[in-house]
């Protein structure tokens, strides 16, 4: 996804998911019985995730809270792109999330536009700030699959 490699296009992609997120709701939709609060004990960010899940697919993702420019945005695509996915796809499409944030190897073709935080490791204080939605994501999932939720 060389076009990622554009810092116009990157800072442009960023700012309208912090701008105008299309999953980012004032409180807990009714329709989603998940959440997950994860707060950030360094800055701003204080994020709850919302989900319901029907017969093992995401039929609604949503969160609420605060968070800076990198959180809501990360927030925001992962929401977009784990929506319709069933609980493995959704899994998968996140830890190849983290292995990207964390600089391991991963698969670009499966983020699309969550690609646009690529070099977030070169910034280790973002880190926390690029994974705090996509943790929340991640923890209900989880408690999905072990039968936790």
């Amino acid at each position: 996804m060389a076009y990622f490699n554009d810092p116009l296009l990157v800072r442009q992609i960023i700012m309208q998911h912090f701008e105008t997120p299309d999953y980012k709701t004032p409180s807990c939709p009714d329709c989603c019985a998940l959440s997950h609060r994860n707060k950030s004990a360094t800055c701003i960010d204080d994020i709850t995730v919302h989900m319901d899940v029907q017969n093992n697919v995401i039929q609604a993702v949503f969160f609420s809270g605060e968070g800076c420019t990198i959180s809501t945005a990360a927030t925001d695509l992962g929401a977009k792109l784990i929506l319709n996915k069933d609980l493995d796809q959704a899994l998968a499409i996140i830890d190849q999330y983290f292995h990207m944030i964390h600089h391991q190897d991963y698969d670009e073709n499966t983020l699309a536009e969550l690609n646009v935080f690529a070099n977030i490791y070169k910034q280790p204080n973002r880190k926390s700030c690029a994974i705090n939605g996509m943790e929340s994501m991640r923890q209900i999932l989880v408690g999905l699959k072990s039968g936790q939720q």
